[in-house]
């Protein structure tokens, strides 16, 4: 699965030869079918995940801080890139960075609110503010709480 052909960072396709059994090699729907395409699956998405761990060991904390705000490998590309920029914006006009907890912590804010949304927390904080700072308190209070029971 080596051989696959990189168009853009981050998205590959699976080549046409793969090793192994292939679905086609046997009666369509069959079991051994529907198992050849599991695992030609399988290997892809073991591959992936290896790719993206190998992506993650090179950064600092304050990336990796950032990378877990994304739930996809191209949404923690673009997080680590926001964290990259501050990181030189902190060291060319010698401003402080907020600290890992402080980024963890807006995270699990951001995810409550998300949660409390129904998953349409990115939405309210542009169509109604009301609403977002409504939940924003909510979640506030839910993630304090969570933070107070597990250090406590």
């Amino acid at each position: 699965m080596r051989n696959r052909v990189k168009t853009h960072e981050g998205h590959h396709f699976v080549p046409a030869t793969v090793p192994g059994p292939k679905p086609g090699d046997f009666p369509a729907g069959s079991p051994q079918s529907r198992a050849a395409a599991r695992a030609i699956v399988a290997a892809y998405a073991d591959e992936e995940r290896k790719g993206e761990e190998a992506k993650l060991a090179n950064l600092t904390e304050f990336q990796r801080a950032f990378a877990e705000w994304g739930d996809s490998p191209g949404m923690r590309a673009q997080f680590i890139g926001i964290a990259n920029m501050m990181e030189a914006k902190a060291a060319i006009y010698g401003t402080p960075l907020p600290s890992l907890e402080e980024i963890r912590h807006v995270n699990a804010v951001l995810r409550e609110i998300n949660r409390l949304a129904d998953g349409k927390g990115s939405f309210l904080s542009a169509s109604d503010p009301e609403e977002w700072n409504r939940l924003k308190a909510i979640a506030e209070e839910n993630v304090r709480t969570q933070e107070m029971k597990s250090t406590g």
